[in-house]
C-alpha cells in the first residue's frame, strides 16, 4: 500500500468516525433534553448516514470514485436540508428549534459538518489514483467507526419508528 493509499484510508476512517460521533451526539442530546427531532432532522441524519455509507464502501470494498460519488450526492442532500432549516429559522417570527451547542443549533452544525465532509472528500479524490487496490485491510479505527455508525443508525430507525410509526411523521 502506497503512502497516498494509507493517507486516504486514514482520512476515510477519520471522516467515518467524525460522522458517527455527530450522529451519536445528536441522538444523545435528543434523549438528554427529551426533545423529539423534527422531520427535517431525520432527513439530515439520513443524509449524514449516507455520507458515511460511501466511506464504508471505500473501507470494505476498496477506494473507488463511485463510492465518493455516493458521499457527494448525500452531501448535496443533507446540506440542502440543513440550509432549508437554517433559512426557516432566520425569520424574525420563528424561534430557534431546540438547544444550542456553542451558540449554534444542531441543524447549523449539520451544515458545517457537510461542508467539512465536502472538503475532506474532495481532498480524498485528489489523492485517489485510478489503480484499483487489491488488498483491503481494515484497521481498528475503521471497525470502530463502522460499529458506531451501525448502532446509531439502528437507534435512529427504532426512535423514528417509535415516534412516527409506519407512515407520515407528524412530530413538530
Amino acid at each position: 500500500m502506497t503512502s497516498e493509499q494509507k493517507a486516504a484510508q486514514l482520512l476515510n476512517e477519520l471522516l467515518l468516525v467524525m460522522l458517527s460521533l455527530f450522529l451519536v451526539g445528536a441522538f444523545a442530546f435528543e434523549f438528554w433534553y427529551k426533545n423529539s427531532p423534527c422531520a427535517l432532522c431525520y432527513m439530515q441524519r439520513l443524509g449524514i448516514t449516507c455520507i458515511a455509507l460511501g466511506l464504508l464502501f471505500n473501507l470494505f470494498f476498496g477506494i473507488r470514485t463511485s463510492h465518493y460519488a455516493v458521499s457527494l450526492l448525500a452531501i448535496l442532500f443533507s446540506s440542502s436540508i440543513s440550509v432549508r432549516q437554517i433559512l426557516i429559522h432566520l425569520c424574525p417570527s420563528s424561534s430557534p428549534y431546540a438547544f444550542q451547542i456553542f451558540g449554534l443549533q444542531l441543524y447549523t452544525w449539520a451544515f458545517i459538518l457537510t461542508c467539512i465532509c465536502l472538503f475532506g472528500i474532495t481532498c480524498l479524490l485528489l489523492l485517489h489514483e485510478e489503480e484499483e487496490e487489491k488488498v483491503h485491510r481494515i484497521r481498528p479505527l475503521g471497525y470502530i467507526g463502522t460499529l458506531l455508525l451501525l448502532l446509531i443508525t439502528l437507534g435512529n430507525v427504532v426512535d423514528s419508528f417509535l415516534q412516527c410509526g409506519i407512515g407520515l411523521c407528524l412530530t413538530r
